[in-house]
Order: C-alpha cells, then sequence, then structure tokens
C-alpha cells in the first residue's frame, strides 16, 4: 500500500467464531483524500446559528482533550460552540444571561418574548437573552441575586449552575425540602453526578466547567411531578433524559460497524452515503468524517425522523475504545 493511502481500520481477529481465520488481519483502504476541515463562523460561543457543517468541528485549543468527545455531543445538540477564530478558550468565564439561555434552550421552554414588563430591572425588552431568562423565571429555576436584579453579565457561579440544571431536571422542590441553598441543592445534585470535588458554591464556571456539567446533566434521568388532589408526588424517570423528554433525542452505544467507505462485518454492506451501521443497524448519519469511528464502541445520539427513520445527531467515540496508530513505515 502506498504511503499516501489512508488506512479505515485494520483488525486482528483473535478466534475463528466469526468466520475469519485464527490471526487473520483484515486491512480496509481508500486512496481517496478526506478533508475533516471547515470553515467556522462569525457569531457568539452559544447556541445554533451554525450550518450543520459548522456544528461538528472541533475547535483546536480542546482537540485531543477530554473536552473533546464531550464538545463532540453539545455542539451539533446546538448547547455550546467555538468562538469565531476556531478556539473554544475552555477558561474563559460564563455569563448568567448565557446559561440561563442554554438551560432554557436545554429544558425546551419557549423563550417569553412578550412586551410586557421585565421580572428584572437590569433585563430590559431589548436584552439579547431577556426571553430566555424570563422563560426560565416563569418555571421557576432561576432568581435574581437582590434588589430586582438579575445581573445577566454576572458570572454564572457553580452553585447558580448547578440549581438552574437541578431546577430544569425536575429535582427543585426535592432540593428545597433537603435545604435552604446551595446545600440543597448540592444534595439533590449529587446523585445526578453534577457535582465537583473541591468547587466552592461561589466560584464562577468557566466553559471548560459547564461543558462538562452540561454533558453529566443531559444523560442524567428526569424527575416528573405528578398532580394528585392537593399534593403532588415526583417520580424519577429511569434512563429518561431531558434530551429525550424535551427533545425526543436518545442515547445509545455500540459498535460503528459500517459507512459508505467500508465496514467491519463479514459481508460488505454497500451502505448509502449518508447512512451508517451500528451494531448491526442502519441509520442516517450526515455526522462529517463519521468513518473515523469505524470499529469503535460509540456513544451516539439518535432522533426520529419525520418519515421514521432514525438520524444520528451527534456521535463520539467511548473512553473505554484504545487507539493504536501504525505508520505507512511499519
Amino acid at each position: 500500500v502506498s504511503e499516501q493511502t489512508l488506512f479505515r481500520y485494520i483488525r486482528a481477529e483473535k478466534t475463528a467464531e466469526e468466520g475469519f481465520a485464527i490471526g487473520e488481519m483484515h486491512v480496509y483502504a481508500s486512496d481517496e483524500k478526506i478533508d475533516y476541515g471547515f470553515d467556522s463562523k462569525n457569531s457568539a460561543a452559544f447556541f445554533d446559528d451554525e450550518t450543520d457543517e459548522q456544528a461538528y468541528k472541533i475547535p483546536a485549543d480542546i482537540a485531543g482533550t477530554d473536552l473533546e468527545p464531550i464538545i463532540s455531543v453539545l455542539r451539533p445538540l446546538r448547547l455550546m460552540r467555538g468562538y469565531e477564530d476556531g478556539t473554544f478558550c475552555p477558561e474563559n468565564n460564563v455569563s448568567r444571561a448565557e446559561f440561563a439561555a442554554v438551560c432554557a434552550r436545554l429544558r425546551g421552554v419557549a423563550a417569553n418574548i412578550s412586551d410586557g414588563a421585565s421580572d428584572f430591572s437590569d433585563v430590559p425588552s431589548d436584552h439579547w437573552a431577556y426571553g430566555y431568562i424570563m422563560a426560565m423565571k416563569g418555571i421557576g429555576a432561576v432568581n435574581g441575586r437582590g434588589g430586582n436584579t438579575f445581573e445577566p453579565e454576572g458570572k454564572v457561579t457553580y452553585g447558580e449552575a448547578v440549581k438552574m440544571l437541578v431546577n430544569i431536571l425536575g429535582y427543585g422542590a426535592v432540593a428545597e425540602n433537603y435545604g435552604v441553598y446551595p446545600g440543597g441543592y448540592f444534595r439533590a445534585a449529587q446523585p445526578l453526578g453534577l457535582l465537583f470535588d473541591g468547587k466552592a458554591a461561589d466560584a464562577p464556571m468557566t466553559r471548560a466547567d459547564i461543558a462538562r456539567i452540561l454533558y453529566k446533566a443531559i444523560n442524567a434521568d428526569v424527575l416528573t411531578q405528578t398532580v394528585y388532589g392537593n399534593r403532588s408526588e415526583g417520580v424519577v424517570e429511569q434512563g429518561t433524559t431531558i434530551l429525550a423528554k424535551s427533545h425526543d433525542i436518545y442515547r445509545y452505544r455500540g459498535i460503528f460497524t459500517g459507512c459508505a467507505l467500508s465496514c467491519i462485518t463479514d459481508e460488505l454492506l454497500n451502505l448509502a452515503p449518508g447512512n451508517v451501521q451500528i451494531d448491526g443497524k442502519i441509520f442516517l448519519c450526515d455526522v462529517p468524517g463519521a468513518e473515523r469511528f469505524l470499529g469503535m464502541y460509540v456513544e451516539y445520539y439518535v432522533k426520529e425522523q419525520p418519515d421514521g427513520e432514525e438520524k444520528i445527531v451527534a456521535v463520539t467515540a467511548h473512553r473505554k475504545n484504545i487507539v493504536t496508530t501504525v505508520t505507512a513505515e511499519d
């Protein structure tokens, strides 16, 4: 094979159970040049004004870090993105307005854009996040910082971020029952995996912190309050996440077994462009460069389309993979 050949997948079989000889090696290769790059766009570091292709690009300053698989999920879900210069700036802080808007979008509540009077003196109706903040206030997920102010440009703290997420996941009443803020909310957040070791409640959250806590939140079980006469009862919906409940997006894990370029199955799949196979099941998928996951154990997020077909909207390699790179000279 020439040095210019791009290797798709190499598999050394240890048994003959799947129809291959013991120790047999299968090499899938292509001389086609694949470019995973694309231009970034001038816009803020949150929200959904990206094209589908841009939404899958990993910012250069987090490539190869623990944030890469997290942003591989959050970015196409339109929850976080990079800056116009192609960076993510993980140590930058996040404002209260930005995080309230993210939580409103995750919760699936429509931005309240009425012309009514604002609940906060420093959030006028023409503020970019006015609708999101009012929507979050309307469902009891945010409060001000005293004196009828919200401080939208203030840095969101660890305690505030935990409180917003606990509320949109449905555990607000549980937290209040446990005790006053922030202790009650931290106690409610602990089984949800939302806590960071050693971080003070009033510590500002960085973009890296927000990415990590959001990723945990989108994979936590939600709690639903059911009203019975004059009382209500909370029921944890095991296996039901906020993505599933609010957006009909479901998380799965499995082996990425095929795409249009190649496959690792006994039979050639001949998948059409835009289709992939995971654990023997075929999905729509327009994630740029998805073929790089061939042979890997992946985490993927699926949304059913109007025609009934299932489409992968985000995919990332699971941390349990061990990847070995072999150069052409070897």
